[in-house]
């Protein structure tokens, strides 16, 4: 494994003005008070880790640090097909497979124990670490505290998020749109899908935008943003081939977005991954070339994670590759490529902090 840090030639931002017609967790430390007579010392915030599992190896997984480009690996008995998540304060990693949901003890990095349902529409974990969204053949809640079920929906989980304070999971299926009131366990708004086939939602602080990630047909995507109050989409990007990913900043600055297409056909991507800037609405496409191979191989970007903290973007070529990016967000420059090997296939980015 080699790792490299690209020079500023080696990324090409490309600037597009917009048309209206178009599993990381980390917490904080606190500072550390001492008494009025002895200065006020600030310990360190935990390091950023990224998770990530390889579908070519079915029981290797892997831990990225952005902060410090370490990328190391651990072995689990068990196929997370169907997604995997991680819990927010850094102590347990989610994955979803034929056998049930793995639940994972990031300390020990050991299997603990696996419940008995297969959520092959996928895993969520709320910010507060207090539930999991489960995508069986129905929507089910449950409580991390002892995995019993608090809610019950007859349709699946379709694209889901959690409202930042934990107390709303929004849904959106092919047919149905979701909200359902968590401290209340009831559902809240329930009403006809008019927005599309969403694969991926994103919600911004307030919840008054929701960024779409939306399928359209064969290798025909769009980027969109959806505006509640008014009800329609105040902006939309085409993507093709699409086949990606969306990630939003924790301060509603940005949308990331890639489009790396199919693995060996459909239209060729145009860049490695794009981002949307919230307060001005301008789009920038970036495209770079890889760091690992002679060649310096144009790698589009498959799929995403953002820092808590809004400083890092962690990408995985797409849409199945060994390579890894850190790109620093607030100066909207490469930062570092990790070469994990081409025989690797990294899916399912989720999101913890180191657990001591």
């Amino acid at each position: 494994m080699k790792k490299k840090r690209p020079t500023s030639s080696g990324i090409s931002p490309h600037v597009v003005r917009p048309a209206l017609v178009l599993s990381v967790i980390a917490l904080m430390c606190l500072a550390a008070a001492c008494n009025d007579k002895s200065p006020t010392k600030s310990e360190p915030p935990p390091e950023q880790v990224v998770y990530m599992w390889d579908a070519g190896d079915s029981e290797k997984y892997f831990a990225f640090q952005p902060d410090s480009d370490k990328f190391d690996s651990f072995s689990v008995d068990f196929n997370p097909y169907y997604g995997l998540t991680a819990s927010p304060e850094g102590g347990r990693l989610y994955g979803a497979g034929d056998e049930g949901i793995a639940v994972i003890d990031l300390a020990t990095r050991a299997l603990v124990q696996v419940l008995p349902y297969i959520a092959y529409d996928g895993i969520l974990a709320s910010p507060d670490g207090r539930v999991l969204a489960v995508g069986c053949d129905s929507l089910l809640v449950l409580s991390t505290a002892d995995y019993s079920v608090l809610y019950h929906q007859s349709h699946y989980l379709g694209a889901a998020a959690f409202s930042r304070d934990s107390k709303r999971l929004y849904s959106i299926t092919y047919d149905t749109i979701t909200v359902i009131d968590l401290s209340r366990d009831t559902t809240i708004k329930s009403q006809p899908n008019n927005l599309g086939d969403i694969v991926k939602l994103r919600l911004s602080p307030d919840e008054s935008r929701w960024y779409l990630y939306r399928y359209h047909g064969m290798y025909t995507f769009s980027f969109a943003v959806y505006d509640v109050a008014l009800d329609s989409m105040v902006f939309v990007l085409g993507l093709t081939p699409g086949v990606g990913d969306l990630e939003v900043t924790p301060d509603d600055s940005y949308v990331f977005f890639t489009s790396p297409g199919g693995l060996a056909f459909g239209p060729p991507p145009q860049y490695s991954f794009g981002s949307y800037n919230v307060k001005t609405g301008q789009v920038t496409l970036f495209k770079f070339n890889s760091e690992c191979t002679a060649a310096k191989d144009f790698y589009p970007m498959g799929e995403l994670a953002v820092t808590p903290d809004g400083r890092w973007l962690t990408a995985v070529s797409g849409p199945c590759g060994g390579h890894v990016i850190s790109f620093d967000i607030p100066n909207m420059a490469m930062s570092s490529f990790t070469c994990t090997g081409n025989n690797k296939c990294l899916v399912y980015l989720s999101s913890g902090k180191i657990t001591e």
